[in-house]
């Protein structure tokens, strides 16, 4: 089995406010890899996103990128058959309480909520996220 991060993109590795990668992003995708991760990113398609992703410079550092109408519990099942992840020792990251963490607790995956920006007061419901961060360089040490 196999370590996997999946990580959500709008307003957990870029700023639509600022059009910029949020501080850290870059980090924490050269210390996962370095650690051993397989890096899937799993967005909400909108028309520009993957020309965005390009541009950015980031598209090579994911093995796979994931742009879905609707995040589903669909997507983490093919991501962890697909990479061969094991769930206990593989993370979901993202900044939607409601979104996609409740989607990674409802898979059995470890789950860091990024707990910053326009959904920062958004409380998980019925569940607690695995790992609750303010700043990205705070999920470094949980990798």
């Amino acid at each position: 089995m196999n370590k996997t991060l999946i990580l959500d993109f709008n307003r957990t590795l870029y700023d639509p406010d600022t059009h910029q990668l949020i501080d850290g992003a870059l980090e924490l995708i050269e210390t996962a890899r370095s650690k051993g991760y397989t890096l899937v990113l799993l967005a909400q398609a909108v028309p520009t996103r993957a020309s965005l992703i390009s541009d950015l410079g980031i598209a090579d550092s994911f093995a796979e990128i994931i742009l879905a109408e609707r995040k589903m519990i669909r997507h983490i099942r093919a991501i962890e058959k697909s990479y061969q992840s094991d769930p206990e020792h593989s993370y979901l990251l993202g900044d939607r309480a409601t979104g996609e963490i409740a989607l990674g607790h409802r898979a059995g995956w470890q789950t860091i909520w990024y707990q910053a920006g326009r959904f920062a007061a958004e409380s998980p419901i019925g569940f607690s996220p695995t790992h609750t961060i303010q700043h990205l360089s705070e999920s470094l040490s949980l990798l």
